[in-house]
């Protein structure tokens, strides 16, 4: 198994994602069963207090209190952008294979097959695919076209695209409205690593290509330097989207 997943972006920059390791994703399996033995508990505990005497109503309630247990990983991935609780503690997520943030469908999918994998094969299925895919996956990463991957520190995504424009700030590139919140964060990504790496030259080269791609898909013919552009096409770009 490939330890990363390479996407190239439609700017042509290679992103390279970590994978999961099985260790991180049983761990945060681990967590989030401990969380939900938890929640059965309390709910049990609650059924028996103030329903003893049983009957219809005590069996209709606990199927309606063992729902969020049922749905747990769908609505905690969906409600908290591919991570669950166990998930967020160990720093992973769930994302499709192009990169890109999965979407409601991706977690259902995922979902529907966890409850073949893990309910009727207990989880046999699913460490086997994940050790012996190319891509971590288990049986339902593939069918939902996901995967899992270590998570950057948030203030590094933040630093990367989100940048405190002046109210002076003169635009240079107007065409930096055409580009897309996913163009502007790979922008930001890469930008920020040229400033962190040690191998500039290979970082050096995406950001020529990165110049290129981009000066020929919005039309801009720029005599400045490749990073001058880059900088200045992604403060434009935040500029010009707050004022939007």
């Amino acid at each position: 198994m490939d330890e990363n997943l390479h996407i190239r972006t439609s700017t042509g920059v290679e992103l390279s994602f970590e994978l999961a390791s099985l260790g991180d994703r049983l761990l945060a399996w681990f967590l989030d069963f401990l969380l939900m033995v938890a929640y059965v508990f309390i709910a049990s505990m609650l059924v028996t207090t103030f329903m003893a005497d049983g009957g219809t109503n005590a069996a209709v309630v606990s199927s309606i209190l063992m729902l969020p247990v049922i749905l747990y990983h769908f609505l905690s991935e969906t409600l908290m952008n591919g991570q669950s609780i166990g998930k967020r503690a160990r720093n992973i997520q769930v994302v499709r294979l192009d990169g890109q943030q999965a979407t409601i469908g991706n977690y259902a999918m995922r979902a529907l097959v966890r409850l073949l994998e893990i309910v009727l094969l207990q989880g046999s299925l699913a460490m086997l695919f994940i050790v012996s895919s190319k891509y971590g996956q288990r049986l339902g990463d593939v069918a939902a076209g996901t995967t899992v991957v270590k998570v950057k520190k948030q203030n590094s995504m933040e630093e990367s695209l989100f940048r405190d424009v002046p109210e002076t700030h003169q635009v240079r590139y107007p065409e930096a409205v055409q580009l897309s919140n996913d163009d502007a964060e790979t922008l930001g990504l890469l930008l920020y690593e040229l400033k962190k790496s040690r191998n500039e030259m290979v970082l050096m080269r995406m950001a020529q290509d990165a110049r290129k791609r981009l000066a020929g898909r919005l039309g801009i013919d720029s005599p400045v330097h490749d990073l001058d552009f880059l900088n200045g096409i992604l403060d434009d770009y935040n500029y010009l989207q707050t004022r939007a």
